[in-house]
This record gives C-alpha cells, sequence and structure tokens, in this order.
C-alpha cells in the first residue's frame, strides 16, 4: 500500500532493512538545516515527507506547498515531540500530520535503567522520575521487574493514578506527586523524561539542582530545554553528573547554547555526557521505521476503501468483457480455491480478465474446505498475538488490521447490494459477548467499544450495548455478563461459496482441481499472464495456528436464535465464534503456535472445549464426550499483518490472512487486482430494490440494525511484505 503514497522523501535515521528494502517510490536523504530541509523538498517535490527532529518552519512548509500546489501532502514525524513543527501551518497549508508517539519508549526506558543502574541496582530504592508518559510508565515498569521492593517517586499531573503508572501488583509501591520541588529534594538519582511544551521549558531550576544530594546522577531523555539558563550554570560549577541523549540536531543546540551562556561544556567541572544511544540502536529504527510504515498503510487503506466503495460489483453479465476489441483478454491464474482465491478471482473477472482458479477443495486442503457453514466478517477482528513483545507496535498493527476490515465491510456491502443472489447466506451485524468469568470484561467491552468510535467517529451513537441476561435469551447462551452489537457479517459459508463459485463459473470463471504448479498444472508463458498465490499454511512465510471448529447438537433449547456471536475469552481459547447449523450449535476457537507440545496443544484443547461446556452445559453434557471435533490450521504471519508480496512483475503472493481470509478477503483482493492489473474506474452500481442490508459507506452504517435471515435458505511500486521492517521469528 505504501506504493500509493506517491513519492516519499525520508530524511530521518533508518535502520539498515528498511534502506535496502524500501519500494521504489521512497528516496532517502539526508537534511540538518531547515534550509538543507527546503532544497531536499525541491529536487524530490515528494508527497509523503519523513522527519526526525527537525526544524519544519513556516519557510520549509511553504516551500513543499509551493513546489506541490494540488494534492495530498503528508508529513510523518518518526517520533513523538511535535515542537519543532509549525502545526498551524500545516493546518492552513492542508498538510496531514502524522506521528508514531511511544514506539521507542521501551528502548529509551531501557536505556534509562542501564544507565541509572551503573551504580548498582541499589540506586532504584529511591530514583526519582521526572515525567510519568509512556517513557516514564516503561521505565517503572522495567526498573520495578529489576527491584521489586523499590519505591520510585514519580512526577505525574494532579490526579494520575498508581494504577495507571506500572503494570500488577508493584505499581502499589510507586509513590506519586505533582510537586518539581518534592521530586526533586535530596534526590541521589534522577530520570527526566517530560516532553517539552511550554509548561515544561525551563521548568528544572537552579532552585532544583541545589536540592539534590551531592554527586547525584541526571539522566535525561527529555530535550535539554527543560533546564533553565541558571540550572546548567549550577551543573557546570556543581559535582552532579548530567547525561543527555538525544538526536545530533538537538545536542548540536545544547552545545551552541552552553556556548551563548558562557559554559562551554570542557569547562564544566563534570562535563556533561551527550549521547544518541537511547534511540539509534538498529532495533529501535526498525521499530520507528515499521510504525511509520503501518500508519502511512492504514491510511491509505482508508483511501483505497473511498476510491472502491462506489464501484460495481455485479457479476452477471461481467463475462461478456473479456474479450475487447476482438482480441483475447488478459490472463490470471490464481493458485487457490478458498474465500481468498475466490475473492481475488471476482476482483481479476471484474477488470475483464480471463481468470483460471486452481486448487483441491476437500476437507484436508485448507480452512475455507472444512464442513463447517459458519465465518462472521467482523470489523475488530485484530491480529493474531504476535511472537514478539512490544506493546507500542502491536495496538499499531491492529489498527491497520482494523482498517483493513473497515473497507472489506464496505466493499461486501457493495458486492451484497449488486448481487441479491448472495444475500440469503449472510446476516448482519455481529454480537460480541463477554463470559462472566473472562476477569477482565469491562476492560475488553471498553476496547470494543472505543475501536468502533475511533473507525465510525459520525456514528458513535449507534454502538449499541446489551445486558447480558438480553444476550442469553436472544441466543439461548449461558454466562453472559455484557455484550456489544458490532458491525460485520455472519455468513453461511458453504451455501455462500457455493453460490459465488456458481456464479463466476456461469461468467467463464475455470475452476480446475489441480495444484498449480505440479507437472499437470503448469503456467503458460505469455504477455499479459499473471498468478495470484492465495494459499493457505503451505504458503512460504506463513506459520500455522491451529484451532478447532466443534459441532453438536443442541438441546433444552440452547443456541436457540445462535447467530452471528462472538464470545471473547482470553488467548488460548481466543474469541469463539457460535452458529447454528441445522440442530447444531457450531463454535470456533483455540489458538495453538506452531511451536507448542502436544501436551500444551492438548491442554489449550481442554481449556477451550471447557468454555464451550461453559456456555452451553446441557448440550455439552447431553453429548457424553462424542463431540465432532475439527482441527484447523489457520494461516498467520508472525506479526500479524496479512501477507502481500509481489515477488515478480508477474505473480503476486496474497496470505497468512490468519482469520481474516473471510474478513479481509475483499480489500486484499481489491488491492491485487489495482496493483497487478490497473484499469480504469468500473462502472457505477446499479441500484435495486432489495431488503436492506448495512450500507457500505463507514459513516452511515447503523451498528444496531439487522437483517431478518431470508426464509430460502441458509501500477507503481507496493508496499510488499519484505519491505516492511519485521520482527524475527
Amino acid at each position: 500500500m505504501l506504493g500509493q503514497c506517491g513519492r516519499i522523501l525520508h530524511v530521518a535515521p533508518r535502520s539498515s532493512r528498511w534502506e535496502s528494502q524500501a519500494p521504489d517510490n521512497v528516496t532517502f536523504g539526508a537534511a540538518r538545516t531547515a534550509g538543507e530541509l527546503i532544497e531536499a523538498i525541491e529536487r524530490e517535490k515528494p508527497r509523503v515527507l519523513v522527519v526526525a527532529d527537525h526544524p519544519v518552519t513556516r519557510e520549509v512548509l511553504e516551500a513543499w506547498r509551493r513546489v506541490c500546489p494540488e494534492g495530498e501532502l503528508v508529513l510523518v514525524r518518526r517520533g513523538t515531540s511535535l515542537d519543532r513543527i509549525r502545526l498551524d501551518v500545516c493546518e492552513s497549508l492542508g498538510i496531514e500530520l502524522i506521528s508514531t508517539p511511544g514506539v521507542n519508549a521501551h528502548h529509551v526506558a531501557r536505556f534509562m535503567l542501564d544507565e541509572v543502574c551503573r551504580g548498582g541496582d541499589g540506586v532504584l530504592d529511591d530514583v526519582r522520575v521526572l515525567g510519568a508518559g509512556e517513557v516514564g510508565r516503561r521505565f517503572l515498569d522495567a526498573a520495578q521487574a529489576a527491584r521489586p521492593d523499590a519505591r520510585p517517586l514519580v512526577l505525574a499531573r494532579a490526579g494520575a493514578s498508581r494504577d495507571a503508572l506500572g503494570q500488577g501488583a508493584p505499581a502499589q509501591r510507586v509513590r506519586v506527586t505533582d510537586c518539581w520541588d518534592l521530586a526533586c529534594h535530596r534526590a541521589q538519582s534522577l530520570v527526566v523524561c517530560v516532553a517539552l511544551n511550554e509548561e515544561t521549558t525551563g521548568r528544572i531550576t537552579r532552585r532544583h539542582i541545589m536540592s539534590m544530594r551531592d554527586f547525584a546522577d541526571i539522566v535525561c531523555v527529555s530535550k535539554p530545554d527543560v533546564f533553565s539558563d541558571d540550572a546548567l550554570r549550577e551543573l557546570a560549577t556543581g559535582r552532579r553528573t548530567l547525561l543527555i541523549d538525544y538526536g545530533p540536531s538537538t545536542l548540536a543546540e545544547f552545545r551552541a547554547r552552553a556556548v551563548r551562556l558562557g559554559i562551554p561544556l570542557d569547562t564544566w567541572r563534570t562535563p556533561p555526557q551527550l549521547t544518541t544511544r537511547a534511540a539509534a540502536s538498529e532495533e529501535c529504527l526498525r521499530d520507528l521505521d515499521f510504525a511509520y510504515t503501518m500508519r502511512l498503510a492504514t491510511r491509505q487503506s482508508t483511501r483505497l476503501t473511498e476510491s472502491h466503495a462506489g464501484a460495481s460489483f455485479a457479476i452477471r453479465g461481467c463475462g461478456s468483457r473479456t474479450r475487447r476489441d476482438g482480441e483475447d483478454a488478459p490472463q490470471t491464474h490464481v493458485a487457490g480455491c478458498g474465500i481468498n482465491g475466490v475473492m481475488n478471482a471476482l476482483q481479476f473477472l471484474l477488470a475483464g480478465d480471463r481468470v483460471t482458479v486452481w486448487g483441491r477443495s476437500d476437507a484436508g486442503a485448507g480452512a475455507s474446505h472444512k464442513p463447517v457453514d459458519m465465518r462472521h466478517l467482523s470489523l475488530t477482528e485484530t491480529t493474531a498475538k504476535p511472537v514478539y513483545a512490544n506493546r507500542s507496535l502491536y495496538p499499531i498493527a491492529n489498527d491497520f488490521v482494523m482498517a483493513m476490515n473497515v473497507g472489506s465491510i464496505a466493499l461486501f456491502a457493495r458486492l451484497l447490494e449488486d448481487n441479491p443472489e448472495l444475500r440469503p447466506f449472510v446476516q448482519a451485524p455481529l454480537v460480541r459477548a463477554f463470559p462472566r468469568d473472562h476477569g477482565s470484561a469491562q476492560k475488553a467491552f471498553d476496547f470494543q467499544r472505543d475501536a468502533l468510535r475511533r473507525l465510525w467517529p459520525e456514528a458513535s451513537e449507534d454502538v449499541e450495548a446489551m445486558t447480558g441476561s438480553a444476550a442469553e435469551q436472544q441466543f439461548g447462551v449461558r454466562n453472559v455478563e455484557c455484550a456489544l452489537v458490532v458491525p460485520g457479517y455472519a455468513i453461511q459459508f458453504r451455501a455462500f461459496m457455493a453460490q459465488l463459485t456458481r456464479m463466476l463459473q456461469d461468467e467463464g470463471v475455470e475452476f480446475v482441481e489441480e495444484l498449480l504448479g505440479s507437472d499437470a498444472a503448469t503456467l503458460p508463458q505469455g504477455d499479459g499472464v499473471i498468478e495470484v498465490s492465495a494459499r493457505g499454511v503451505e504458503e512460504p512465510g506463513v506459520v500455522p495456528v491451529s484451532g478447532w471448529f466443534v459441532k453438536f447438537p443442541a438441546t433444552e433449547g440452547e443456541g436457540d436464535g445462535l447467530q452471528g456471536l462472538k464470545l471473547l475469552h482470553d488467548l488460548p481459547v481466543g474469541v469463539m465464534n457460535c452458529s447454528r447449523d441445522g440442530d447444531l450449535i457450531v463454535i470456533s476457537g483455540g489458538q495453538v503456535p506452531p511451536n507448542a507440545t502436544a501436551e500444551q496443544k492438548q491442554e489449550i484443547l481442554a481449556r477451550f472445549l471447557r468454555a464451550v461446556q461453559t456456555h452451553f452445559p446441557r448440550s455439552f453434557a447431553a453429548v457424553e464426550g462424542a463431540l465432532d471435533l475439527i482441527e484447523c490450521a489457520r494461516p498467520a504471519t508472525t506479526d500479524g499483518i496479512s501477507l502481500f508480496e509481489r515477488t515478480s512483475p508477474e505473480r503476486l503472493v496474497v496470505g497468512g490472512t490468519f482469520a481474516g481470509g473471510t474478513t479481509q478477503g475483499p480489500m486484499l483482493a481489491t488491492l491485487a487486482r489495482q496493483v497487478m492489473r490497473p484499469t480504469a474506474p468500473r462502472r457505477p452500481s446499479v441500484t435495486r430494490d432489495a431488503p436492506p442490508m448495512p450500507p457500505p459507506s463507514p459513516v452511515t452504517f447503523h451498528f444496531a440494525e439487522s437483517t431478518p435471515p431470508s426464509e430460502t435458505g441458509p501500477t507503481g511500486p507496493v508496499l510488499v511484505k519484505g519491505a516492511v521492517p519485521r520482527s524475527p521469528i
């Protein structure tokens, strides 16, 4: 998706991996002053500008708009502080600003802890922390992990709670104050990590420095302007040590400031240490690169949705366009006949291609071919938990995944509107329910509601909550504390896939029961012939995350009305999707990581079945252990982001969607078609009289509306997988 942003000028520091693997529309440069930045902008004429702690002045922004007078411009602050960016000028010139707050916080916090503990971990007994932002909280977490009995004192805004400043029980040992004098008084070790703003500029004065102990250590990762002039003069003559870590330009300005004050750094009694180690490691640079590329990809996902949601998805009659001016249309081969492959076949058919779909549809082939007539297309379905642990990057990845989900719901709504034959197999919306014994049901509930309000800010009033008793009565389920009505679709999957496949076949799509690449299925060569690989766990770079479908007869009213219900449990049980298939209750759940032992896998299965029993106790007991249990290996990646890799001009790999082959299928296929076969916009959709379905525009989607089930039955460069800096397995 990064390839859709136009030219990107990256003048910030970067990881070696990103510099070597970035797509062709990214140009790397260097600029330290506003003048150098203007020269780079005038030379490259970028649509996206990526900066670090650069002076983005009025002159810089006006020069940028002058060389790019029309269209969107995006300024990316690859970091947190915005004090050197003229925000008012950005707004007046229509320049969008994106930042990445908190991404490198854990790197900076670890650096500060290492520096503080050089004199032994005993200094953590009474460490003082000025600042309770992301860096300060991460430092407290690390400090208390290293010394659980420590009693750190943190400077925070008035009213800040201890629970918000740390993780778990040790946070209760944190002392909190909003008094700068108290925070500095008799301090032996002072950590400074406040954001620089009007309130904090020059806030640490000579009085604060003098109140500290002799030979006290100060580790500062804030901008040095947090120290007043008289504070610096006191530090220059006193015995306290100062370490400042920031970018080269900020440190150069600090040296120049000391000269202007008449206290050059080499004349200090204890010269300060100036470093760039906190945010300059390859790991930190890679995280920052990942963060801003994900932010841009999320933005582009929204743009892609807006540009395609009004186009036609009508299948009937589109096959007649596979001949152009008497010549054969281009040929697309799709490897994989699951939902991901079928959605790609649809998109390339709509583009006017002749399409062949390769793959076996037997039950052992993949998730789409299991004998289970249930799928949920969910707005807030987030990534599988990544193997690596970075709390800052995980939410950013989830934001991107949910933006893709938003687009898929909009495109899926258009597909249903333009193809009434598919509507009998689909119902909206979904309900996310939270068990009474969840342990953090309210936290999970708040996350879902907040995510919905972010994604649909103009429709926040339509977010409908349900009591646990109401959900239990509606769905015939037990042990529910609360529930939330959310946008999405419950699909009678096998029936839906059969109907969609028939419609594609009627329009000329050929389905071949062979594996592409075998002796019997070799691609012909020629101009315009492309391959889209949309396979599952057999795709290189994809890891299997196992789970189960379970089916058992419903008894004593349990499962009555069960359709489109998602029961949220903690991992490894995970979200359990629930539905009815005739007289059977159907449930999916469980996440078994690929490195799990056989014993761990059995334990996860036992936990999953205990959760099933909790919600359907009578039906589960009646089965007496004779469950219809179907194991399913879902394709995933180590960072939770779906695989999208253009391996050659003629070949694209789309996969690793975890549970998103259905959820993200429409969006990924639309992107694949745009990248591999750019065409003019399709004809507008034809309005038809039909039962109401959720409209494609996210702004006008009404969460609480539901469609009754039918009585008839159930070109340029692109951001590729290798280009996004990903953490190792």
